[in-house]
């Protein structure tokens, strides 16, 4: 977990930092009257990154951001005072507490374009696998509500697929456990498909393209899950 904070820690730093490099470019330009921006990176940001994010991403927000957040006037007086562009970044990261630069960098990611589409397709990923699976919960005789709950909506799979819940368990067995718990996951898919009366192609289907074979088991009225099927004919 504590890897996990350091990585998205270094994410948002490396943001606000190009919106710090952006910031003081631009406020550099208006104190000099010049359209240009200096060419100051700091190590390890190249310019080609920067004019890509700034590309990508609505500068008017930006610049509203800055403007909102960030104590631009000290930037001018720096600027003004002859600071370098590293000087300058380096003396607010080491004031701004870790919390504003997450902010910071937030907003600005929120702006870009490319974000606003991945945050999109992976809500639309959501509700569509959500749905799906809500349908197949339906079929299989369970509630469709099963199909929301983080962990318990797991444990229903497993049950719909005739398999012992307790194998997730193997995933607090590090390496071994994970290696058999992505076994499990193959053979899940195969066993899907047997509940529902489908053969070994139709679990590759589901293996490869779970979306698409996924849709085909929720939405086919002629699939039926085995069990229930059983039942009715009894």
């Amino acid at each position: 977990m504590k890897n996990k904070w350091s990585f998205l820690k270094t994410i948002f730093s490396t943001i606000f930092i190009f919106i710090m490099i952006f910031a003081i470019n631009t406020t550099r330009a208006y104190a000099t009257n010049e359209g240009e921006k200096e060419t100051e990176t700091i190590e390890n940001v190249s310019e080609i990154q920067q004019e890509n994010l700034i590309n990508a991403t609505d500068v008017q927000r930006i610049k509203e951001i800055i403007g909102n957040d960030i104590n631009t006037e000290d930037i001018n007086n720096k600027v003004e005072q002859g600071y370098t562009t590293n000087e300058i970044i380096k003396d607010i990261v080491l004031q701004m507490p870790i919390e504003k630069k997450i902010s910071i960098a937030t907003k600005a990611i929120l702006e870009n374009e490319i974000v606003r589409t991945i945050i999109t397709i992976f809500i639309m990923w959501i509700i569509y696998t959500t749905i799906i699976r809500w349908i197949i919960y339906i079929k299989a005789g369970r509630h469709g509500w099963e199909a929301i709950i983080p962990i318990y909506r797991q444990i229903v799979m497993y049950q719909i697929c005739d398999l012992n819940p307790a194998l997730m368990l193997l995933w607090f067995i590090p390496i071994l456990g994970w290696i058999v718990m992505l076994y499990i996951a193959i053979v899940k898919r195969f066993a899907l498909a047997n509940a529902f009366g489908r053969g070994v192609l139709f679990g590759f289907g589901l293996l490869v393209l779970p979306p698409v074979f996924q849709g085909i088991l929720a939405l086919n009225p002629y699939i039926e899950y085995e069990n229930l099927k059983s039942e009715k004919e009894e």
